[in-house]
């Protein structure tokens, strides 16, 4: 099965004024193609760190970060752009939607970087909302929509280009228990349907329905479940 993306011994150090601070001190991990892969961790132990070089938007200070077999830190901006708007989907904890479009606007407008035709743009994002439980919002502005259905937006606008790698930083920390919950089912919905996940979380209901988890500590794995 292939490896979508792997870190050997990851270190990366941030200069804070005077004082370096080590965010990540030696991280090894590999994620297989269909895993679903939960990072948990106290605050500042390096998860999101790890979570934004996994998903190319950081490069480390030492060692290799690969995806797909290729080091991102041989990668230009160029192709690493690419990358990320072609292999790779995100979901934030902050949601991150463009207030002035609908739903469906959230998720077309993902799709227009591509090159992908109108129309195939238009019955995709139908199709992805659909999918993750909000078709019949699709006219909606983010303000008119429930924290849990934003989310569920996002986890739309990740899957717009069938990305290979979908990385989630903490989607259900804005939410209540119940909606939480739910996105937890539907990440859980979408790795049975061999989506790749890697997922940054204290959110005990997505850890269960992970197939792997990953414990950080002071910029280390530390233990694996």
């Amino acid at each position: 099965m292939e490896i979508i993306v792997e870190a050997r011994e990851l270190k990366r150090t941030y200069r804070l004024d005077k004082v370096e601070v080590e965010a990540l001190r030696g991280v090894n991990l590999a994620v297989a193609e269909g895993e679903f892969v939960a990072i948990v961790g106290a605050s500042g132990s390096g998860k999101s760190t790890l979570l934004h070089i996994l998903g190319l938007m950081d490069t480390p200070t030492s060692g290799e970060a690969l995806f797909r077999g290729r080091e991102v830190a041989q990668m230009s901006d160029g192709e690493r752009t690419e990358l990320r708007l072609r292999d790779i989907g995100f979901v934030f904890q902050t949601f991150n939607l463009l207030p002035t479009l609908t739903a469906f606007g959230n998720v077309e407008i993902a799709l227009r970087p591509a090159g992908v035709p109108r129309v195939v743009r238009k019955e995709k994002a139908r199709e992805l909302l659909e999918k993750v439980g909000v078709g019949h919002r699709l006219n909606h502005l983010p303000r008119e929509l429930s924290g849990g259905e934003r989310q569920r937006v996002v986890i739309a606008r990740a899957l717009a280009n069938s990305p290979k790698l979908v990385l989630a930083d903490e989607p259900t920390g804005n939410l209540d228990s119940a909606a939480g919950m739910a996105i937890a089912d539907l990440f859980h919905l979408l790795n049975k349907e061999k989506q790749t996940i890697v997922l940054v979380t204290h959110n005990r209901e997505i850890t269960q329905r992970a197939t792997r988890t990953l414990t950080m500590r002071d910029g280390q794995i530390t233990d694996a479940l």
